[in-house]
């Protein structure tokens, strides 16, 4: 299969039927997120989602798009703001658990469909997008590591693993769980000074 590659813009229609895909994925669940019930729930008919959305292959992909992008747009322009590389990962761990509990419908409706979406024509941009996010980790690690900021370690494994801890954050709130999110990333802050950082 391809990668399915997502549109570039969206119209203020589009965006509104992919927050209330969003919505209905993270309060149904994926099999009984339909066309017809998003359709529904906006007021407006099939036909007109349709034309936006020809199937609900397509209509899912645009939505982990949408979700990824509104993430990128939260954290972005926070992060990039240093050249230290140490600042950039602090940064991505505080921001993560705040985007996680700012928009945890958004986080409720990836998990769903990460485990239910099976697509028939293109490879899940779930996949292809947390490798990218991965990829982009562990060039932040390379380059600190080029310039002396952190110690020499493997950068993949290092991407992975701290990809991995924060979905530790996602995966309490996606249950609902009563979580100190800020304690949570404070510890991992310091947790991977000490294994990162070269002093």
């Amino acid at each position: 299969m391809k990668i399915y590659t997502p549109r570039s813009t969206l119209t203020p229609t589009q965006r509104r039927i992919l927050e209330s895909t969003v919505q209905t994925i993270a309060d149904v669940g994926y099999a009984q997120t339909t066309i017809g019930e998003i359709s529904q729930r906006l007021g407006i008919s099939k036909g007109v989602v349709q034309y936006h959305f020809p199937s609900k292959e397509s209509l899912i992909q645009e939505s982990i798009a949408y979700i990824y992008t509104v993430a990128r747009d939260y954290m972005s322009a926070q992060i990039w703001q240093t050249t230290n590389e140490w600042l950039q990962i602090r940064s991505f761990i505080e921001l993560s658990g705040q985007f996680y509990q700012k928009y945890p419908i958004h986080i409720q409706a990836l998990h769903v469909i990460r485990a239910d979406f099976q697509p028939q024509k293109h490879i899940s941009l779930a996949a292809t997008l947390h490798e990218r996010e991965l990829t982009d980790l562990a060039n932040v690690f390379i380059a600190g590591q080029q310039k002396g900021v952190f110690r020499h370690f493997d950068p993949d494994i290092a991407a992975t693993t701290l990809r991995l801890a924060l979905n530790g954050i996602a995966g309490k709130l996606k249950d609902q769980q009563p979580y100190d999110v800020t304690k949570y990333t404070g510890e991992l802050i310091e947790l991977f000074y000490r294994a990162f950082y070269n002093n």
